[in-house]
């Protein structure tokens, strides 16, 4: 027996002897042609070894190789896929034996990687394994699919770096093109069925990001079981951290991996975190900062993020949310309550309603003063979604809506949002739009039924027109098309109707043009704010044409007055052109007047820009009245009642005469005594 263990460790010192010393005798580079068979048999690609070959095989086998590069995919846009200044490979010898594979160092220095996927959509790092001579190549596995296809029972990595690293990423179909440099990346697993850490960095486009992960399994993770994980990323412009369990996922699936844990994602500006990943967004507003966290689970094709926070752009919310991939677009549903939704700057090139010309004391600018600026509501082609929200208040462009509960449905570049609840101005209502941006050319149609509204400032942030007051009711039901807000507006067509009470028409006093026919005629413009014609009820229906609202029926009711009215205002140009006939029914005393004027109806234009109204009598209609006799009758002071008609022929002749006897000299008045008041002559009817 001693005999026998003498021989066996003789030969063992002769083995290990013949390792130390064979690096002596044999050139390492004889090994420089088998390592570029060995590649090329797995891989169908050339490997050339430029450099420096150095071999050790023991205590630890150690490769150490400089200047080398790997070929690239035929037809491929760079000769070379990857290269490097040195690589270090050690393993140890010993530990085989027992199916361990015990790597103590795996150096890449200044590496270089290209990954590059053709025009018709195959990428550089699919192998296809060289074939002998007349046989097909067949291609090379895709991955070794779980633990069972790694031939060790354990693998432990010691030294794992990568220094000073470029990688670089194109896609010739998609025209995505991305590239890091000073990559460094070191790993950590002491065993298969032990933890693994990562810890990275690397420089995308000037701004440093950081790397860490760890999971407490790589064995459990890659037999797609649940181990404890957590990652954390970390750059200038975004932050994601996950603290859980996940397991990995079959290849193919729609999410790299499924689990539970906490989730949070904070980016500063997501349109520049856009643009600085490559894909910049139309538009120049909205889409700034962005922070969600909660609970995240993950899953198949979806990630679901319950009691979860949401920070978007100044909006804050909570709820639930679930994000489903695999289908044409990432679909977005769930409830949440939003502090308020503020859409103007998502709308893109939506100016205010009033700009340009909805000042007050301003002339419009050339086209009425809407924006012209092309609306890109591309973001709604980005993503589908199926949302109930409670919000406290919606803000678009200048309107102010309450709070509200609206159901928001997406789908292929379609918003459907019905508005359940709706606080609109003091009122209360309901309303459904629809917004499709599937097409060129953007749409829209809406419905709105509001109750108890105050009319002033909803005119005013909605269209810019202020001339109106009052607390009532609106129905209205339009459609649109258009590329711009002006287009919008050119392109509207729809109907509705309005009932206003205790209300106020500024800029016009009919009780005044009405009281005296002279200043009907003489005061051809009136634009002060100050006047105003107050009503008890104010109703009609109206209609919208290309733009062009129409009325033919309005009706006004004011203790003096009975007011009748139609016409119409060019929405576009901010136009009105509307012919008001104004009856009165009682005394205007109060209002200027001294006699009872009942049934005097005087016709009043009203023309120009919402802005700069002019406001006179329809001269043509005044003409026939007052031939006609149509005027009405007013009392003289010896109580007579007489038409106008019959005052202006008085007024012509200079008063009645009698038939039989001259007229007498006019006598003076006595001393103290008030000359009488003279019939009203043309002249003082008209003015000069």
């Amino acid at each position: 027996m001693k005999r026998l263990l003498a021989i066996v460790l003789i030969l063992a010192l002769v083995v290990v002897g013949a390792l130390l010393l064979a690096p002596m005798f044999i050139s390492a580079d004889q090994f420089r042609a088998p390592i570029a068979k060995a590649a090329q048999d797995a891989t169908g690609r050339d490997l050339a070894l430029n450099g420096d070959l150095s071999l050790r095989l023991f205590p630890t086998t150690r490769l150490t190789v400089t200047d080398v590069a790997f070929a690239n995919a035929p037809g491929a846009g760079e000769t070379n896929m990857a290269e490097m200044k040195e690589l270090r490979v050690e393993v140890a010898l010993l530990p085989l034996l027992s199916r361990t594979l015990k790597i103590s160092q795996f150096v890449l220095v200044e590496p270089v990687i290209r990954l590059e996927v053709d025009r018709a959509g195959k990428p550089n790092w699919e192998f296809a394994a060289a074939a002998p001579k007349g046989e097909k190549a067949a291609p090379a596995s895709g991955g070794a699919g779980g633990a069972e296809g790694v031939p060790f029972d354990t693998i432990e990595l010691g030294d794992v770096r990568i220094e000073n690293g470029a990688a670089s990423y194109r896609n010739l179909q998609t025209g995505a093109d991305y590239a890091a440099d000073d990559i460094d990346l070191t790993l950590s697993l002491p065993s298969l069925s032990g933890p693994f850490e990562a810890d990275g960095a690397l420089t995308y486009k000037g701004e440093r990001v950081t790397l860490k992960a760890a999971l407490s399994s790589l064995r459990d993770f890659a037999d797609r079981k649940a181990t404890e994980v957590s990652l954390a990323l970390d750059a200038p412009r975004v932050s994601v951290s996950f603290d859980g369990s996940a397991a990995g996922t079959p290849a193919g699936a729609a999410l790299p991996l499924a689990g539970r844990g906490k989730a949070s994602l904070d980016i500063a500006s997501l349109r520049k975190l856009m643009a600085w990943i490559g894909t910049p967004m139309a538009g120049d507003t909205g889409f700034g900062p962005v922070k969600l966290a909660g609970d995240v689970e993950v899953g198949g094709s979806t990630a679901a993020f319950r009691n979860a926070t949401l920070g978007f752009d100044d909006m804050k919310g909570s709820g639930d949310v679930l994000v489903t991939l695999g289908g044409a677009r990432p679909k977005l549903s769930g409830a949440f309550s939003l502090d308020k939704l503020d859409v103007t700057p998502y709308a893109g090139g939506g100016a205010k309603a009033g700009g340009g010309g909805g000042g007050s004391g301003g002339a419009p600018a050339a086209g009425g003063g809407w924006s012209t600026a092309p609306i890109d509501l591309s973001a709604l082609r980005a993503v589908d979604a199926d949302v109930a929200l409670k919000v406290g208040a919606i803000f678009f462009n200048e309107i102010k809506i309450g709070e509200s509960e609206l159901q928001l449905g997406l789908a292929d570049g379609v918003l459907d949002a019905d508005l359940s609840k709706l606080a609109l101005y003091k009122g209360a209502g309901l309303a459904k739009l629809v917004v499709d941006a599937h097409g060129a050319v953007p749409a829209m149609s809406a419905t709105f039924s509001l109750k108890g509204i105050e009319a002033r400032p909803l005119l005013s942030d909605s269209i810019g027109f202020k001339r109106l007051e009052g607390l009532g009711n609106l129905d209205i039901a339009f459609t649109t098309r258009g590329r711009s807000q002006r287009d919008m507006i050119a392109g509207l067509d729809g109907a509705g109707s309005l009932f206003f009470e205790n209300g106020a028409i500024y800029g016009l006093n009919l009780a005044q043009l009405v009281r005296s026919v002279a200043s009907a005629v003489t005061e051809l413009s009136l634009d002060r704010s100050e006047q105003k014609t107050d009503f008890a009820e104010m109703k009609g229906t109206f209609t919208l044409n290309k733009g062009v609202l129409a009325n033919s029926d309005l009706q006004l009711l004011n203790p003096l007055l009975r007011v009748a009215g139609e016409g119409q205002s060019n929405l576009l140009e901010r136009t009105v052109k509307y012919r008001v006939t104004p009856v009165a029914v009682s005394t205007l005393e109060g209002q200027g007047g001294k006699t009872d004027v009942t049934g005097l109806s005087v016709p009043i234009l009203i023309t120009g820009t919402w802005d700069k109204l002019k406001i006179g009598p329809d001269a043509a209609d005044l003409g026939r009245k007052l031939l006609g006799g149509a005027l009405g009758k007013s009392e003289t002071e010896d109580g007579e009642k007489k038409s106008l008609e019959d005052r202006l022929k008085d007024s012509l002749l200079g008063g009645k005469k009698s038939e039989e006897t001259a007229p007498e000299a006019e006598a003076p008045p006595a001393e103290g005594e008030t000359k009488p008041a003279k019939a009203p002559t043309l002249k003082d009817l008209f003015g000069q």
